[in-house]
C-alpha cells in the first residue's frame, strides 16, 4: 500500500490500470489489484477470516458509537481503531467455538472522564433501560454540559439500540427505550461521554443486564 500525496499519478479513486486508488482519512492511497491464488486456505487463514468476519459483524451493530468514540483516530477509520481495540474480545467458547467476550469490546477511547459510579436498571414494564449516575467535581475532563453516548445490544437477535448527544452529564439519569423483540434474554450495555464541543470523548464503559 502506498500513500501518494503527488506524483505522476496525481489523485484518484477506482481503477485505474493495475491499480486502486481510494481516500482514506483524507489521504490518497493506491492498491494493487488482487490476484487469486490456487493454493488452498491453510488451518490459520480459515481462522483469521472467521474471526475478521465475527468481530467486524459484532462491531458493525455499534457502529454510530464507534464513529463518536474513534472520532480522533488517525490513518485509520474509527471502525478499523474499534477492531483493533477490541481484537481480544474474540475468545473460545463451548466445543472450542470462536465467540465474543462482551465485556471486552472497545467502542470508545479517550480522555474524559467516564460517568461517575455509573448503573443500570432494566425496567422491564416499561421497557426500558434507565441508567444512572452520580455528579462528580467538575474540571476540564469532566463538565455537566458533556453529551452522553450509549447503546443497549441484545446479542440473541442481534439488536441495538443507540442514543447519541440526547443527554447531559449533568442530568444524571437516562431511559433508554427498547423495543418489544428485545426481550427477554441478556442485555449488553456501553456507555461513554463526549464534550459538548464534539472533540473529546471518553472510554467505553460497559454494564450488562
Amino acid at each position: 500500500m502506498g500513500i501518494l500525496y503527488n506524483g505522476i499519478h496525481g489523485g484518484f479513486v477506482n481503477k485505474t490500470g493495475p491499480l486502486i486508488g481510494r481516500i482514506v482519512r483524507k489521504k490518497n492511497v493506491v492498491f494493487a489489484l488482487p490476484h487469486k491464488s490456487n493454493k488452498p486456505d491453510t488451518a490459520a487463514q480459515l481462522c483469521q477470516r472467521a474471526k475478521f468476519k465475527l468481530l467486524h459483524t459484532c462491531l458493525m451493530e455499534f457502529i454510530e458509537l464507534i464513529r463518536v468514540g474513534f472520532r480522533n483516530v488517525v490513518d485509520i477509520t474509527p471502525l478499523n481503531a474499534a477492531f483493533r481495540a477490541s481484537y481480544p474480545a474474540l475468545v473460545l467458547g463451548g466445543a472450542a467455538r470462536l465467540q465474543v467476550d462482551y465485556s471486552k469490546l472497545v467502542l470508545s477511547s479517550g480522555k474524559l472522564q467516564p460517568l461517575n459510579s455509573l448503573s443500570a436498571e432494566l425496567i422491564v414494564d416499561q421497557r426500558a433501560v434507565l441508567f444512572s449516575w452520580l455528579a462528580a467535581p467538575q474540571n476540564r475532563l469532566n463538565r455537566v454540559a458533556d453529551f452522553v453516548c450509549m447503546s443497549v445490544y441484545s446479542a440473541e437477535r442481534s439488536i441495538a439500540v443507540t442514543s447519541i448527544g440526547q443527554v447531559r452529564r449533568g442530568e444524571l439519569s437516562c431511559n433508554l427505550e427498547l423495543p418489544g423483540n428485545f426481550l427477554p434474554g441478556t442485555l449488553h450495555c456501553y456507555v461513554s461521554v463526549i464534550s459538548a464541543d464534539n472533540k473529546d470523548v471518553s472510554n467505553s464503559v460497559y454494564l450488562n443486564l
